[in-house]
């Protein structure tokens, strides 16, 4: 238990551990019922309810979250979603937020506007240089494709059971003797004398005889054997190579912006002053003041700020929270609004000046309509192409024929069903890979199959050309690396032998030291080791094996290096004195409590869930996860 407990303790693994420890509650208490209710609904607990919708939104965020967490610069792909099972997190996670939502009904929890706004403002997903950023909040939105109203019902949700699971575990930690134990494993050190021991030049192994490599050859056969190998054509057609710009007439261009007015005009800009205050009292006190009239100057210099420090813009109504757009695209230039409710805290504010929607001059957007235009026609072409290099492959033409014809990259490689070519190169440009090999190995030879769209844009046409069958490779084509894996087989059982000699030496009573000299070797010392202490020549088994017998034990460790093996005694064993609960450092303690905390909330699901049973609905659960009925 103790081992555990270290090895979870450090760093990400216990993170591992403790996210493997929350997927798995599933299974204390079997499988949630399936039944057919609403429409809508997907997971039920007494009256609380989650629906598609919320699943939707659910994956959504957990996929930004973990996009932006591992700075991967844009959100992930459908197939990078599967591939990492986030649904099924996601599914799992709800779960137990419906649990925990209907504890939260029944105690009929609530939480003030304020404190939400305070919750989001903290929340560092919303955070730039450690303050809340309103663009990137407008920026989530926009990803997840919501209204604030949705998100604040959402994350409202979600603050209740944070209160509640709060509530249930603050204070909850391990016992100090818990600590102090751990301590003590820990710290107990042990130091060991040793030899190396190697295999001499006379002493290693020659090559094999032709008669004993045949023999060994023969009974090894499977691990030298071909797999199945395809050779296959590819015909790409890639929209980024048909989008010309440069192709495009300037007139054309001009026409196309004349034509389309509407699209290059530039939004109205507001420039606002806007004065945040620490709270709604606050701020209330100062619309009073402007009202019975004192100026928007005199206040701001009340405030102890400057015009400068809360000028803000030119902003497009797109610029600014839909909330606070609604209220500043409404005012005229001088006008100053009523006390708003934004999440960093109340502001009022002043429209200094309104600069009109205006068209863009045509120089400005010129690149981006013959980009557009580019795009058009590359999408009409290739749409064509498309259609006549179906209908020509119906009537029998080759790829090779239609790479010629339609000036098209044809590309043919024998590859197996993993990706590697024939000299185990491992093809890295293949594109949705998986499903492509997964098509490739299901055809047989000359098979029209159907095109591969691409992601990017474009289309992938292929065809097995010929099925080279799995094979045994004779002892010829692999004469080489056959020696080799005989030759080092054999120095293992060499090694083994020699170091199990030299060991029972030992316990017939000879001395360390007078075994190492006879060995041409000399006794060492390891420093005084602990159990997670990293050691180049015994390695991580061999300081577990340490840690494994008592005082004055022999024994053979193999070591990190595969041409050595390390015979030791163990020296001396030390436990630690004067050991307290706080030698433990407090991101281990922290650690511990937190894992202690994770058991008592899977008590608390497992208690919920038999109050009020986990329901699924098996219609809309088969359609989002693609199971048959």
């Amino acid at each position: 238990m103790l081992e555990v407990i270290r090895n979870t303790t450090n760093s990400w693994i216990a993170k591992i551990f403790l996210a493997i420890l929350l997927l798995c509650f599933v299974l204390l208490w079997g499988i949630p019922q399936l039944h057919t209710k609403s429409e809508r609904d997907l997971i039920t607990s007494g009256k609380s309810i989650v629906d598609i919708d919320t699943y939707r939104l659910a994956l959504a965020d957990q996929s930004l979250r973990l996009a932006l967490t591992s700075h991967l610069g844009r959100m992930f792909t459908p197939d990078e979603i599967q591939k990492y099972r986030i649904p099924a997190f996601v599914f799992n996670q709800l779960q137990q937020d419906v649990l925990f939502d209907e504890q939260v009904r029944q105690m009929e929890i609530n939480l003030s506007k304020d404190t939400i706004a305070r919750i989001i403002g903290a929340d560092k997903m919303f955070q730039q240089n450690g303050a809340f950023s309103q663009d990137l909040f407008r920026n989530y939105l926009q990803q997840l494709q919501i209204s604030e109203n949705t998100f604040l019902d959402y994350y409202t949700k979600r603050e209740k059971r944070n209160q509640l699971i709060l509530a249930s575990l603050s204070g909850m930690k391990a016992p100090d003797l818990f600590y102090k134990a751990l301590s003590l494993y820990q710290e107990e050190t042990r130091i060991a004398d040793y030899i190396v021991i190697n295999l001499k030049d006379k002493e290693t192994a020659t090559d094999p005889d032709q008669e004993t490599l045949q023999k060994w050859f023969d009974t090894h056969r499977n691990e030298f054997r071909a797999p199945e190998y395809r050779t296959v054509s590819f015909l790409s057609m890639k929209l980024a190579e048909f989008v010309k710009p440069e192709d495009i007439p300037a007139d054309e261009a001009r026409a196309y912006y004349t034509q389309n007015a509407s699209r290059f005009m530039a939004p109205e800009k507001r420039t606002i002053e806007e004065l945040r205050f620490p709270t709604r009292e606050a701020a209330d006190n100062a619309a009073k003041k402007i009202a019975d009239g004192l100026s928007f100057d005199e206040l701001v210099k009340a405030e102890k700020k400057t015009l400068k420090d809360i000028t803000k813009g030119p902003l497009a109504e797109s610029e600014l929270p839909r909330y606070l757009a609604s209220e500043i695209f409404e005012l005229k230039q001088g006008q100053i609004s009523a006390v708003i409710n934004d999440l960093q805290g109340p502001v009022i504010i002043r429209v200094t000046d309104i600069a009109p929607s205006a068209l863009l001059p045509f120089e400005n957007v010129e690149e981006n309509i013959r980009q557009t235009l580019a795009k058009n026609r590359a999408a009409d072409e290739m749409r064509n192409n498309y259609t006549a290099i179906e209908n020509a492959r119906f009537e029998g033409a080759s790829l090779k024929e239609l790479a010629n014809q339609y000036k098209l990259p044809l590309r043919t490689v024998t590859l197996d069903k993993t990706g590697k070519t024939t000299q185990g190169i491992m093809l890295t440009d293949l594109p949705q890979k998986d499903i492509l090999l997964n098509s490739i190995y299901q055809s047989n030879e000359e098979v029209d199959l159907d095109p591969l769209s691409l992601q990017e844009g474009g289309y992938l046409w292929y065809k097995v050309d010929a099925i080279i069958p799995a094979r045994d490779k004779t002892l010829e084509e692999v004469k080489q690396d056959a020696v080799s894996q005989w030759k080092s087989e054999q120095t293992q059982r060499l090694l083994d032998e020699k170091a199990e000699n030299a060991l029972k030496q030992l316990t017939e009573g000879k001395s360390l030291v007078s075994l190492a000299h006879a060995l041409g070797t000399a006794k060492q010392t390891t420093q005084a080791l602990r159990r997670q202490d990293s050691s180049e020549v015994l390695g991580p088994e061999g300081i577990q094996t340490l840690f494994s017998s008592p005082k004055g034990h022999y024994g053979i460790i193999k070591g990190p290096i595969a041409t050595k093996r390390i015979l030791y005694q163990i020296k001396t064993v030390t436990i630690p004195k004067d050991i307290t609960a706080h030698t433990l450092s407090p991101e281990i303690r922290n650690n511990i409590d937190m894992m202690i905390k994770e058991d008592l909330k899977l008590e608390i699901l497992q208690i919920a869930n038999q109050e009020h049973p986990l329901k699924i609905n098996s219609a809309n659960y088969n359609q989002i996860f693609h199971t048959p009925q």
